[in-house]
């Protein structure tokens, strides 16, 4: 079974087993908290007009946020079982759920004002057609949000070094920040910005509150190379062009 096809499975028992948001996406509930809280410090609702897009939405955590903060949005996932339990649980004339693949997004080109991407690229093999497909959706000067597992994170550079020398596979991708936003950058965006996003283990989550203290900040703002390899995430917003 290949990469992204076993991802896909695995979305789908997530979706099955769980009904908390954070375990259909297969976050822990400290780690999802933590990203909508960083999303939420970020993101300016006046911004980018009202309709748009949360691709790989699962159970509809962002695009629940996106409707609260005034915006029309559609969440689209290729897990039937996620969408379903989304419905259910987020009722809104204002969010509309759609079924669908996020290599070949289902919407005509230039549909949308915004786009959020969140817990996506870990699952497929390469960005490449994803970011192209984003980039086909939004309309000229439309916001983007994508995210990515920080592949300079300390942590993560050692779990591929042991996985290679044992020659297992790992269960999921880890994103180069800087390859993304060249990826970005060479797809048709610009106006690029990168933010960290430390996130502390579900079992040390007692110390998410220092990670996000205002002194840690300015460590995450002004000192990259250390906030590239203590940061188990990122964010990216930019624009198209």
């Amino acid at each position: 079974m290949n990469f992204e096809k076993d991802w896909q499975k695995r979305f789908i028992g997530f979706a099955n087993e769980y009904n908390d948001d954070a375990g259909i996406a297969g976050w822990s509930p400290s780690g999802l908290a933590v990203r909508i809280r960083t999303f939420k410090s970020l993101w300016n609702p006046s911004e980018n007009g009202t309709l748009w897009v949360d691709i790989g939405c699962g159970a509809g955590t962002y695009t629940n946020h996106l409707v609260q903060n005034g915006k029309i949005a559609c969440g689209l996932d290729y897990n039937v079982a996620a969408l379903m339990k989304g419905k259910q649980k987020y009722v809104s004339k204002n969010i509309h759920w759609c079924a669908g693949d996020a290599q070949k997004l289902p919407f005509k080109s230039a549909s949308f004002d915004g786009v959020v991407c969140f817990g996506v690229t870990q699952a497929l093999s390469h960005s490449t057609a994803l970011i192209n497909e984003i980039h086909r959706v939004l309309k000229p000067g439309g916001e983007l949000w994508i995210d990515g597992l920080n592949s300079l994170c300390v942590p993560h550079l050692l779990e591929r070094s042991v996985h290679r020398m044992t020659r297992k596979t790992l269960k999921m991708r880890y994103e180069n920040p800087n390859a993304l936003i060249n990826s970005l950058k060479q797809s048709g965006f610009h106006n690029v910005k990168r933010y960290w996003v430390p996130i502390a283990p579900s079992k040390l989550k007692r110390l998410q509150p220092l990670l996000e203290s205002r002194a840690m900040k300015v460590v995450w703002n002004t000192l990259h190379p250390a906030a590239a390899l203590l940061s188990h995430a990122f964010m990216i917003k930019c624009q198209r062009e």
